[in-house]
């Protein structure tokens, strides 16, 4: 049984399930072969594959269909899963190709990251080296992230704003809010917001925080924090 989402421009797999007694047939891949012949008779532009999960066996046969790209969620851009993509995802548990592009060009540039003799500033990154490319989550195991009482900025979510990156795009003191008077206003205005810290979830600065760094720094400008609800 295969369930579909037809969308305007393509045809989304969402789940597709079948006995165990016929595993070995492989269905899957006849699935995928069928849907995308649907794709082409639809007229649609792509066919959506949906998740891909590279250290999941079951999910791996989804990138032997070429061409396939996978969604980068650091800068929403599509790139090719080729075998350098599968090569760093065989070292890491997720990959940011827009990162990794960061990372070769400060190696290859190392002025833009050696600084001045007063300011040394950050060590170059190489694909090889991705400390600072991929900074480890202090909290690997979900139930103690959850029970850290710590912000997702300090938690280094993947595909969520670090502080750096929020306090160079975002500016949180324009965020708009309601209070549910029918105004609009915005975070400087709250009363105890200089009071807030970033880093504080149990602040109001906090919660902005957080959720401008979920969002990110295009999305957070179109929306109004409705704390009357």
């Amino acid at each position: 049984m295969s369930v579909l989402d037809l969308l305007p421009h393509g045809v989304s797999g969402v789940y597709f399930l079948y006995h165990r007694d016929f595993e070995k047939w492989s269905l899957g891949k006849l699935s995928a072969l069928r849907e995308t012949a649907l794709a082409l008779e639809g007229g649609y532009e792509y066919y959506y594959m949906g998740y891909y999960i590279h250290s999941c066996l079951k999910m791996r046969y989804k990138g032997t269909y070429k061409p396939q790209h996978v969604l980068d969620f650091e800068a929403f851009e599509w790139s090719p899963l080729d075998e350098n993509m599968g090569r760093l995802m065989d070292k890491r548990k997720w990959v940011s190709m827009s990162r990794e592009r960061k990372g070769d060009k400060e190696a290859a540039d190392p002025t833009e990251s050696h600084g001045s003799e007063e300011d040394p500033g950050t060590t170059p990154t190489t694909p090889d080296s991705s400390t600072a490319l991929y900074p480890t989550p202090k909290y690997p195991v979900p139930a103690e992230a959850a029970n850290s009482n710590l912000s997702l900025l300090e938690l280094g979510m993947p595909g969520t704003l670090s502080l750096p990156e929020l306090q160079e795009t975002v500016d949180l003191d324009d965020v708009k809010i309601s209070l549910g008077k029918g105004g609009i206003h915005r975070t400087v205005d709250i009363v105890t917001w200089d009071d807030g810290n970033e880093l504080d979830p149990a602040s109001v600065k906090g919660v902005i925080a957080e959720f401008a760094a979920c969002l990110g720094p295009e999305l957070v400008k179109g929306v109004v924090v409705d704390f009357a609800r």
